[in-house]
């Protein structure tokens, strides 16, 4: 598994609760590799407490490219509304 971490925070430790992390293993191992999920949590604390599952991504043998359509949806729907932010990137290989 790769996670990416926003350059915005590579100074800080993130953390997982034990239920996202739960999330996050049952997402990336239930079908083929290079599957996604993005990590959302709070920027204050840096603790990743929700993964999203990146459902519309384009995946291939080898590649994991993010749906961009649906991250601009999220980002409107929980970023701006003050709910969580992008903390990171998570893909199986």
């Amino acid at each position: 598994m790769t996670v990416v971490v926003s350059p915005l925070i590579r100074t800080k430790k993130l953390r997982m609760t034990a239920s996202a992390f739960a999330q996050m293993r049952s997402a990336l191992s239930a079908g083929p590799p290079e599957r996604g999920v993005w990590l959302l949590g709070e920027r204050n604390d840096f603790v990743v407490r929700h993964v999203h599952f990146d459902m519309g991504a384009r995946c291939t043998a080898a590649t994991y490219t993010p749906d961009h359509h649906a991250l601009n949806r999220l980002s409107v729907e929980v970023w701006e509304a003050g709910k969580l932010s992008l903390l990171g990137l998570a893909h199986s290989h």
